[in-house]
């Protein structure tokens, strides 16, 4: 059985649905912005930390790559000598 509504009951209807709707995308856009701010503070925390613990490691030089030695039967060797 289908129900026959009144323009009214339907215009009422599809106000009722797009409050939800609005107020569902209000309720999205305001976890997504508490979301944003825990980033941005989890990363000034890390970035704090991180810079904190680079001030009191002494400062390292790099390391040298070891040198690495020609092969005896390389093609380059060769050519050059």
């Amino acid at each position: 059985m289908d129900k026959v509504q009144t323009p009214a009951q339907r215009r009422a209807g599809r106000l009722f649905r797009e409050q939800g709707k609005a107020s569902e995308a209000q309720s999205a856009w305001k976890d997504y912005q508490a979301e944003q701010e825990a980033t941005r503070r989890k990363t000034a925390r890390l970035r704090a930390e991180r810079l904190a613990r680079e001030a009191l490691a002494p400062a390292e030089p790099a390391e040298k790559s070891p040198v690495r030695k020609a092969r005896a039967g390389s093609v380059r060797t060769a050519r050059r000598g």
